[in-house]
């Protein structure tokens, strides 16, 4: 999962059910900029559709059934774990960084004083 798809994501916590279109109206874009990422979502059971209103909707043929681009979509529970999975990652590796670089500067001050030293 990368960053965009995780934003994906997690406007399904924000909205209890939403469209492809709804979504495509959100971030401005055409529905068929994004069908390829919740097609994805969809494909990996971290989305669900909601019982089908229209049958005449524009629909993606997926791996789990079609998938109706005015149909309701909520998150399935995996989802709601692969968020938190995915935000403890982040996390991690923030924090990861900042030690690295934390050590990087120690190192780099001790070198520099070392060196001071060294020739006074």
């Amino acid at each position: 999962m990368d960053n965009k798809i995780y934003k994906l994501l997690k406007l399904f916590t924000t909205y209890e059910s939403i469209s492809v279109m709804e979504i495509a109206k959100i971030y401005h874009k055409n529905y068929l900029n994004i069908i390829s990422d919740i097609k994805w979502l969809f494909e990996n059971g971290y989305i669900y559709q909601h019982q089908s209103i229209q049958k005449t909707s524009p629909r993606v043929e997926t791996s789990n059934g079609a998938l109706e681009v005015k149909a309701q979509l909520g998150i399935t529970t995996e989802g709601r774990i692969a968020l938190n999975n995915y935000k403890k990652e982040k996390d991690k590796f923030i924090f990861m960084e900042i030690r690295n670089w934390t050590s990087f500067v120690i190192a780099l001050i001790s070198f520099i004083l070392g060196l001071y030293n060294f020739f006074n």
